[in-house]
């Protein structure tokens, strides 16, 4: 994860990214039927890949070093 801070991040990318995380955030408040549980870590989980790439991705989820 400590990788993650230092990774370089797409800046054209970042109010695409808002703008999904704050849809996820909407379908999780109103409660969309199907998606309304998972929406906000939907929405999370394509941000990181729109704004890191996979690379974020694997650093997220790599294991933790001392």
């Amino acid at each position: 994860m400590k990788k993650l801070f230092t990774a370089p991040m797409s800046k054209s990318a970042v109010p695409l990214s808002l703008i999904l995380l704050l849809a996820g955030f909407l379908a999780l408040s109103f409660g969309l039927p199907v998606i309304a549980p998972f929406s906000l870590a939907i929405a999370g989980f394509i941000s990181l890949y729109i704004l890191f790439g996979k690379k974020g991705i694997s650093y997220t989820f790599s294991k933790p070093q001392k």
